[in-house]
């Protein structure tokens, strides 16, 4: 008999500024330490920046002014059905996907109006822009498959480390483009290592549990890397849910017992 998939969470590991969720179309602020589930819409103000943190070890870096939607999310490691699929409305995020989805049969992927991208245990940037109406794929570490919505299973353009693919509506997506690194880090913008310190990802979780006060930081000078997301994440992943209140004498700093 197989395995009955559960219902994949996430949890909101970093904030800076301010951060919404909806549920039933209501909008509610977000808070460090919120759990997310399938149906859950997320936006961002200016400034407002997010790091989720799901089961499957998957870290998405949420940037200013953007909208997200998690439309499915089934993770059960023992099966072969592992399922993840986002919508970006607007904006953008940064993606660094759990190698969990390197197994046959598991799917992650990034929806927009224009585009869809997919990947298996990898790291990439995608950006909306719902006036343009084009989506930006950039490579960022491993293999990004880009699709247009015209045809999701064809015409493919595989992106990797440094390069660039647009999908605008109507269209397929254009052919790669190498970046420089001036315009690669301009694509890395806003979508750095939130939450403290170089050190933050392997502590949250103890702070979290232990009352410590999180100051939500406001520097972007941080390195995103895959060391620092990995460090930590499992432990933090599965601890009981804290429950958090904001320190009256300080709005950026979040008290959790």
């Amino acid at each position: 008999m197989g395995q009955t998939p559960m219902v994949e969470s996430g949890t909101v590991a970093a904030i800076e500024g301010q951060a919404e969720v909806s549920r039933a179309g209501t909008w509610t602020p977000l808070a460090l330490g919120d759990r997310l589930s399938a149906g859950d819409r997320i936006r961002t103000r200016r400034p407002g920046r997010l790091r989720l943190v799901f089961e499957d070890d998957t870290v998405l870096i949420v940037g200013d002014d953007t909208e997200i939607s998690v439309a499915a999310a089934l993770f059960d490691p023992g099966a072969p059905g592992l399922r993840s699929i986002f919508g970006l409305v607007r904006g953008k995020l940064r993606a660094l996907v759990s190698d969990a989805y390197a197994k046959r049969g598991a799917k992650f992927e990034i929806e927009t109006v224009t585009a869809t991208v997919g990947v298996r245990g990898t790291e990439f940037v995608i950006v909306y822009d719902p006036v343009a109406e084009v989506t930006d794929a950039v490579g960022v570490n491993g293999t990004t498959e880009v699709h247009s919505v015209l045809d999701r299973v064809g015409q493919a353009v595989f992106v990797t480390d440094h390069e660039l693919t647009q999908v605008y509506r109507g269209s397929y997506p254009t052919p790669l483009r190498k970046l420089d690194e001036t315009t690669f880090r301009q694509y890395l913008d806003g979508l750095e290592f939130i939450g403290g310190g170089e050190d933050e990802s392997a502590t949250i979780g103890d702070l979290i549990l232990s009352g410590g006060t999180v100051e939500q930081s406001e520097s972007a000078d941080n390195a995103f890397t895959r060391e620092m997301f990995h460090q930590g994440l499992q432990a933090l992943m599965r601890r009981q849910r804290p429950s958090c209140t904001s320190s009256a004498s300080s709005a950026r700093a979040t008290r959790c017992f």
